[in-house]
């Protein structure tokens, strides 16, 4: 089971009357109904490493029938001055808020649950990738900038909430496995988008 949050500080300044710099904040799908902010133990996505049973250090809810939780989310701040557009944007997983029930921590659950951080990892690059199609984002102000932000976060959450549907959570081991090459496929084809 996914929980996805995307985690955007917020910034505001002004300088010479041209220079603005916002973001996004605490944006969660309605089904989690949570916003949030970093807590400092966040571990950003790096390729090559998987996440292990020992870094979902969160209380596990034992009121869900989900075997395990994965908290992850996009870290987006933006600033716009005399340069231009600058952005910095990243996957993060969350051990604080991100659990197991220590019975079901197999190696195959496992890699379910790293399966939804890589899918956060995909609509960060697919995020960086539209920013760096934008051109000079500035020009878009910040309601356009917001727009492009939140069809990703929503692409993001959709996304989620397929791979956990046709997967049944992990249950369907053939939609498992289709999904794992999907999921590598997708991280491939963008590459050139990655940190």
């Amino acid at each position: 089971m996914k929980q996805i949050k995307l985690y955007l500080p917020a910034l505001m300044a002004l300088l010479l009357g041209v220079f603005f710099a916002f973001s996004l904040y605490g944006f969660a799908p309605p089904h989690s109904g949570k916003g949030g902010e970093l807590s400092g133990n966040e571990i950003r996505w790096v390729k090559g490493k998987r996440l292990s049973w020992k870094e979902f250090r969160g209380r596990p809810d034992r009121f869900t029938p989900a075997d395990a939780m994965t908290e992850s989310g996009i870290v987006f701040n933006w600033s716009c001055d005399w340069r231009g557009f600058d952005a910095e944007i990243y996957a993060i997983f969350d051990p604080d808020k991100s659990w197991v029930k220590r019975s079901f921590a197999t190696a195959y659950l496992l890699k379910h649950e790293q399966a939804h951080f890589d899918i956060t990892e995909i609509h960060a690059r697919k995020m960086r990738k539209a920013f760096a199609e934008a051109g000079n984002a500035c020009r878009l102000g910040r309601g356009g900038i917001s727009r492009i932000a939140q069809r990703i976060y929503d692409e993001s959450a959709a996304m989620q909430n397929k791979y956990d549907m046709e997967t049944r959570h992990s249950k369907d081991e053939r939609a498992q496995s289709e999904w794992e090459r999907r999921i590598i496929k997708d991280l491939r084809s963008l590459e050139a988008w990655a940190e």
